[in-house]
């Protein structure tokens, strides 16, 4: 009994030591040198195949050891978890490669080399990149040259989107775009006029698309300003054709009424802003500019030259362009003035006030002016103002009774409007303010008319006090006015609070 085996296991086992070993041998040389080696380091000997007899010495068995794990296929649980993923097969290949050899064990697989690839660009991708690269900037005469042929091709064809998708294929830089547009008015004033206004109109999609600015219109219309008194012996019409292009750009949006009014004050290109109100008129309609100018709050005197700048010739102007309209007060104090030629009487001119006159402008500051100016102008041309009479000195006694005894049959009709409307009153002594400084201040003659209304009770000491402390820029000559008559004021204040005291007491 050899180390606690029984006596017929180590007998066994002795036998099979003794078994001769040269066949083993002899199949051991036929194996490849890898395998010798690798069973030599094992240390395990082939066996005898179970299926055969042990004492059958050429029928050895090159199967291996039940627990040899050199060949024996490894359960899928037992892999790692990068050899569990099975390989899919090469779909890439060429269909005329040899066939596929018989797939081996994973682990003994040589791993395929990874190869990183660049991602292809798709052709349109490769396209557009080629289109946003850059190019360089077209030169002044390459563009000069496409415009020009834009603007012709766009006057045969009418086509505004192709012409626009032309424009925007020439890349203009924005320092361009100015030259461009005054380019196309300029080039326009000699063609015809459906010519011009197919211009306006593509003027008025640049715009709406984004391609000019409205400062751009502005500033190219502004050069076309500085340039209208030369080109005036070529084209006669000059004034009359730039104001359909203002008309044009006003209802489209382009510029406000403001901004075209801007480089036009001080009656600077004088008539073209009237021309430009007319063509308005032409566009639109009458309530439609009306609200316009009014929204505007531009001060149309200031749009004429200076000798015309008075009210009495600004209705005239507008009468005769036919925009008397857009000042409707005007309009009556016009048609009040012609009244009081006919007919001066107090009566009649009440009357007429009656059956011409919207109740509804009754207390606007407007119709009071019309009225005090009126009545103001008649009184003074039948004495202080009349022929022969030097207004740089105080009137004769009897001139100043007769100015005083006129507009003495007035009290009622003034009354009438006047009579606890204390901003009433306040315009009237600022007609009577500007009606002075109208006629250069005739000597005392603002003085004279304060202590009138203040004696006939037609304005109330307290209006006359805020007179003095206000500052309203819109009325002229307010310094000059308040050095004529402010010692009266200061008499009136203080006769105000004696009044008051002996009221108290």
């Amino acid at each position: 009994r050899q180390n606690g085996m029984p006596p017929q296991q180590v007998q066994q086992q002795q036998q099979q030591q003794q078994q001769p070993r040269q066949p083993l041998n002899k199949e051991m040389g036929n194996l490849p040198p890898r395998f010798r080696k690798h069973m030599g380091q094992q240390g395990q000997p082939f066996q005898q195949s179970p299926a055969q007899p042990s004492n059958n010495d050429e029928n050895i068995s090159l199967r291996p050891n039940k627990n040899f794990q050199m060949f024996k296929p490894c359960s899928p649980n037992t892999l790692p978890k990068s050899a569990q993923t099975p390989i899919p097969p090469p779909s890439h290949l060429n269909s005329t490669a040899a066939p596929p050899k018989p797939e081996l064990n994973p682990l003994l697989q040589k791993q395929p080399q990874i190869t990183i690839k660049k991602e292809k660009k798709a052709p349109e991708k490769r396209n557009e990149e080629k289109k946003n690269e850059k190019k360089p900037a077209p030169t002044k005469e390459e563009l000069d040259k496409v415009r020009d042929n834009v603007l012709s091709e766009y006057l045969k064809t009418e086509d505004t989107m192709e012409a626009m998708t032309s424009v925007k294929e020439m890349r203009p830089p924005r320092k361009y775009l100015t030259p461009m547009v005054c380019h196309m008015m300029m080039m326009a004033l000699e063609k015809s006029d459906k010519d011009r206004e197919n211009i306006s109109h593509l003027i008025s999609a640049f715009k709406n698309e984004g391609i000019i600015t409205a400062e751009q219109f502005t500033e190219a219309f502004e050069t076309i300003l500085s340039k209208m008194s030369d080109l005036e012996a070529d084209v006669p019409l000059i004034k009359s054709y730039v104001s359909k292009y203002a008309g044009r750009a006003v209802i489209d949006e382009i510029i406000s009424l403001v901004e075209l009014s801007e480089p036009m004050k001080q009656g600077a290109h004088y008539p073209l802003f009237m021309l430009c109100l007319q063509h308005l008129l032409k566009l639109a309609n009458k309530e439609w500019l009306q609200k316009t100018f009014n929204e505007s709050k531009i001060n149309l005197e200031d749009m004429l030259p200076e000798s015309d700048r008075n009210r009495e010739r600004m209705m005239e102007i507008l009468e005769d362009r036919g925009l008397s309209f857009l000042y409707p007060l005007l309009r009556v104090q016009s048609s009040m003035w012609r009244t009081f030629q006919r007919d001066p009487n107090a009566t009649a001119v009440y009357k007429w006030i009656k059956e011409n006159v919207d109740i509804e402008l009754y207390k606007v500051p407007g119709f009071i002016n019309a009225l005090v100016t009126s009545i103001l102008r008649y009184v003074t041309s039948e004495t202080t103002l009349g022929n022969g009479v030097d207004p740089k000195v105080v009137p004769e006694k009897a001139l100043l009774e007769k100015e005083h005894m006129i507009f003495d049959k007035y009290k009622g009709v003034l009354q009438k409007f006047l009579h606890d409307e204390s901003d009433l009153q306040m315009c009237t002594l600022y007609t009577l303010q500007v009606f002075c400084h109208t006629n250069h201040f005739p000597k005392g003659m603002l003085l004279r008319f304060f202590m009138q209304l203040y004696d006939l009770e037609l304005v109330d000491e307290e209006v006359f006090l805020r007179w003095k402390e206000e500052v309203n820029d819109d009325y002229p000559g307010k310094g000059k006015a308040l050095f004529q008559v402010n010692q009266w004021l200061t008499w009136l204040d203080e006769a105000e609070e004696e009044s008051d005291e002996e009221d108290q007491e």
